[in-house]
């Protein structure tokens, strides 16, 4: 993870970056340049917005959206999770022309390169902001996490990986089965 040094980012320093085909995330003020992901982590992050995206349009409602996507926290954090899901009735509050709040369902699929910084520095900042629940998913041990909010902090609600069926805190009809977002590419 590559640090730009300048004295300390903002949403607007953010903003005018170029174009440059590199994502960015500003955390607290710091610029971190992001490695692209990968095949199984792209596979992994279609898989679950294809489960967010079923059960939204059978039950709550709202927009399941995924990276790239600008997520405003406050004025020196501008984060790109990987899968949010915002609810119908906060929308209109959060969205612009990025989403300027924090969502209710943030996804993060590890990779070597953010493990860290998603279980720590991320979910730290998704916990402050009161996320309501933060799912981590590693495609290397082929597990989720299902992490809910409680005092400011994230509190592990279920882990599993294989054929486990997790359910989510926000809807018992929110369920996620692990073995079924993990694929290896097929050597040619």
């Amino acid at each position: 993870m590559e640090q730009k040094q300048r004295k300390h980012w903002t949403w607007d320093d953010y903003a005018r970056l170029p174009d440059d085909g590199r994502r960015y995330e500003v955390i607290e003020g710091a610029l971190v340049v992001m490695t692209g992901p990968s095949y199984e982590h792209q596979f992994t992050v279609a898989e679950i917005h294809a489960v967010l995206r079923a059960w939204a349009a059978a039950g709550p409602g709202g927009d399941v959206l995924f990276a790239p996507l600008d997520v405003e926290l406050a004025h020196d954090i501008v984060l790109q999770p990987d899968v949010i899901w915002i609810s119908p009735d906060r929308i209109a509050q959060i969205v612009d022309h990025h989403v300027r709040g924090i969502p209710d369902l943030v996804v993060e699929v590890l990779s070597p390169s953010t493990e860290r910084r998603d279980r720590i520095r991320k979910a730290a900042l998704y916990a402050r902001y009161h996320a309501k629940e933060y799912w981590l998913v590693d495609p290397s041990s082929a597990t989720v996490e299902i992490h809910r909010h409680q005092k400011r902090r994230f509190v592990l609600h279920a882990k599993g990986r294989g054929g486990d069926i997790l359910t989510s805190s926000l809807d018992p009809a929110l369920h996620v089965v692990p073995e079924r977002l993990f694929r290896r590419p097929t050597p040619y």
